[in-house]
């Protein structure tokens, strides 16, 4: 069992690494064999990992859940419901981010419990329900462990339902804390995020000069990487 989900480990890393037809291709291979049940449940997450949209939601529906753990099944759920926001079931989402939130708390996985949060203010922000936002991005915060290193993406997160809001002064505050969060780390791709909201707040202040200079440090971050 445990060289099984080294395999299925192994065909993961290939995600982190941003070659996903390698890993789809190892993540096949492993399927092709008899798995233990719960082995079977994670290599099929993992293979929905490098799908997308409708086929990666049909893999999941696969897994069978009894066969899972409170943690592995708050994960499950948290992929579902981001398949759903991708394609705008955003009703769906909310239910999926739910039973996220749920079961990571049965786990006694706060920070999971946090992400489940966090997700669901990104689809009340889109559904423009602001104050339902507000609230679970303020839960999110709350249970994050603090110098957590998804902070940044949760105070990205507010910054943005107050630029939805055209509450760019707000919005300003909560950005700047996430760029200076991972400013000067390796974490380059979310610097970039983080600035972009960060200039749109400024830009939505007539701070232009900021907000050029702001956007020309992201793109900066885009040519590098």
């Amino acid at each position: 069992e445990i060289a099984q989900e080294a395999s299925v480990y192994e065909a993961r890393c290939y995600e982190y690494l941003g070659q996903p037809d390698e890993g789809l291709i190892l993540i096949r291979s492993v399927l092709s064999k008899k798995l233990y049940p719960q082995v079977k449940a994670h290599a099929l997450y993992v293979l929905s990992v490098f799908q997308d949209g409708a086929r990666a939601l049909k893999t999941l529906a696969q897994i069978d859940l009894t066969r899972v753990s409170p943690g592995r099944k708050g994960r499950i759920y948290q992929r579902r419901g981001r398949l759903h926001c991708e394609i705008g079931n955003y009703d769906q989402a909310l239910i999926e981010y739910s039973g996220a939130a749920a079961y990571f708390d049965e786990a006694g996985d706060n920070a999971g419990v946090a992400h489940a949060y966090n997700n669901r203010a990104c689809v009340y922000r889109k559904l423009k329900r602001y104050d339902d936002a507000h609230s679970a991005c303020d839960r999110a915060l709350s249970l994050l462990p603090s110098g957590d290193p998804f902070e940044a993406n949760f105070l990205d997160q507010k910054a943005l339902v107050y630029l939805s809001e055209c509450k760019f002064g707000e919005a300003e505050s909560f950005a700047a804390r996430a760029v200076a969060f991972v400013d000067g780390t390796d974490r380059l791709a979310v610097l970039c995020e983080n600035l972009c909201t960060l200039a749109r707040a400024y830009s939505g202040q007539r701070n232009h000069s900021a907000a050029s200079a702001a956007f020309t440090r992201a793109e900066a971050i885009v040519r590098q990487l």
